[in-house]
């Protein structure tokens, strides 16, 4: 059966709905401290023991961050177990309700949700395609996150259609991606591969006008409905390879979220996240397009999965990439190494994953590339930082520019400090699960054990005796 795509409503007010999102505290922050996870894409690789024994988790189909994998697709083994446990408990309060409806699309009465919501509201919901009605029963189809004060409806996560060409929902890449793009007021913004439109949403907020390209129609129709269901008016949405549609158009900002997974099988475009056997097809087709559509002084920032083989340098296939503007392009990549490894990437010399920022020079003067750790969301716009690199005149300049930023990065993380809290909390209660659920199991296995050699002795004893 396909699964309908959202629609918007003429005699509907968006706002009252999002309102009433917002008062139930249905928020990502709230999520993750219900979940108890950091909701982290890619395992960290070399970080001491604790990465080697989070990968040896992984390995085993057990990682330690239950709220992951409640926001993920169904596992096997015991962590998944434990993910069905917390599930089935039921909603508690009216964010679990949220959650349990437009996150693990698992049918709740829809006399639950007149607590939430009125009668009104519930109508407009199922006409709007967000829930549909059986009876008392409702059940979302689809997904719906927070993600910067907005409200994005994507496909389903945990439970995917199969017969679509899905929307990709709102993965931990998306919410990086937002912390890491640059927030100063532009003329206009373009954003490749839109997908739900997110970051093209986003983007509305500091550009005056916003252009949304995707191949997949079925995305065009999600972004246009979340368009409208956060009442933003100044962003248009077309289907296009890439660029085609917007062939003699320049921006002063792209954006990209493009497929970057690596994927002997497919071909892009078939799907949200292949990127051709080596993962990078369309990003090196939209770097290709900087020269055309890119103004001087403007920024273009891609998420990234940079595999290298051999001897092959990222700043040597960025510039050949960038063709005459090469000379011309200041060049930031904030990257970090991870554990992913697949049959595509068996040999490779190593597999980073980022963000990478491409300034289009106004007088190319000193010219320069720098490699930066990835973090998000970053307490400096990278404009900022771009700016303070062009100060400076030589490598050594830019690495202490470069850490004179990054340590306020790391104070304002440390400043914060709930993140490893909530993780170490997140893998002491699922080990406290496991070594619970394991003694009651040797528990049992005793008493039946003792069961047997009493009734053994029992049997032995002579009729006369006993």
């Amino acid at each position: 059966m396909a699964i309908a795509h959202p629609i918007p409503l003429a005699n509907v007010d968006p706002h009252r709905i999002t309102r009433i999102l917002q008062n139930a505290g249905f928020t990502f922050e709230a999520v993750k401290a219900r979940l108890g996870t950091e909701y982290g894409q890619w395992l960290p690789e070399g970080a001491g023991i604790t990465g080697r024994f989070l990968a040896f988790l992984k390995t085993s189909r057990m990682l330690a961050d239950i709220g992951r994998k409640m926001l993920a697709p169904a596992q096997q083994g015991a962590i998944g177990r434990i993910s069905s446990y917390l599930k089935n408990r039921g909603p508690k309060n009216q964010l679990d309700l949220l959650i349990w409806v437009f996150l693990f699309n698992e049918p709740v009465k829809a006399s639950a949700l007149s607590g939430i919501f009125s009668l009104e509201d519930l109508n407009a919901l199922v006409a709007m395609n967000l829930i549909r009605r059986d009876a008392d029963v409702a059940i979302c189809d689809l997904a719906l996150f927070e993600c910067a004060g907005l409200y994005v409806a994507t496909d389903a996560w945990v439970k995917r259609p199969a017969d679509e060409n899905c929307v990709m929902a709102l993965l931990p890449e998306s919410f990086d991606f937002v912390g890491a793009v640059s927030r100063k007021p532009v003329n206009s913004a373009l954003d490749l591969c839109t997908g739900s439109g997110v970051h093209a949403l986003v983007a509305a907020r500091h550009a005056k006008h916003v252009v949304g390209t995707d191949i997949n129609p079925r995305a065009l129709r999600f972004a246009e409905f979340n368009a409208w269901f956060n009442g933003i008016a100044n962003i248009e949405f077309c289907q296009s390879d890439l660029f085609r549609a917007v062939e003699e158009r320049a921006f002063d900002l792209i954006l990209a979220n493009p497929p970057y997974m690596p994927d002997a099988n497919g071909l892009p475009n078939d799907n949200f996240f292949c990127g051709g056997k080596s993962g990078d097809v369309l990003w090196s087709q939209i770097l290709q397009g900087v020269e055309k559509h890119l103004r001087p002084g403007g920024l273009c920032q891609i998420i990234h999965m940079i595999i290298l083989f051999g001897n092959e340098s990222y700043e040597g296939k960025i510039r050949a990439l960038l063709g005459p503007v090469s000379d011309s392009c200041n060049v930031v990549v904030c990257s970090s190494p991870i554990a992913f490894r697949n049959k595509e990437t068996a040999v490779a010399t190593s597999v980073h994953f980022g963000v990478t920022t491409i300034k289009r020079c106004v007088t190319p003067d000193r010219v320069f590339y720098v490699s930066a750790p990835f973090r998000s969301p970053l307490p400096f716009d990278v404009f900022d930082l771009v700016l303070a690199l062009e100060k400076t005149s030589c490598p050594e300049e830019r690495k202490l520019v470069c850490k004179r930023y990054y340590d306020r990065s790391k104070r304002n993380r440390i400043s914060r400090g709930t993140g490893a809290a909530m993780r170490t909390l997140s893998f002491t209660v699922c080990c406290a699960l496991v070594l619970h659920s394991a003694l009651l199991g040797f528990l049992r296995m005793w008493k039946r054990l003792l069961q047997y050699f009493k009734n053994r002795c029992t049997r032995a004893i002579p009729s006369e005796f006993s």
